[in-house]
């Protein structure tokens, strides 16, 4: 793999995680316990903590 191949992979695959985030993030959540939630822990894993 070229470096301008390996720089257009990671440009597309950081949109998309992006995307990801944002459309997990707009979900809101559970109403209870959001601190202890699988909603929360997904999107921690993505590198974003909701409740911070």
């Amino acid at each position: 793999m070229t470096p301008k191949e390996l720089e257009e992979r990671l440009a597309t695959d950081g949109s998309k995680a992006v995307g990801s985030v944002h459309r997990h993030a707009a979900q809101g959540g559970p109403k209870e316990d959001a601190e202890h939630s699988k909603w929360r822990y997904s999107l921690m894993n993505r590198g974003n903590d909701p409740l911070n």
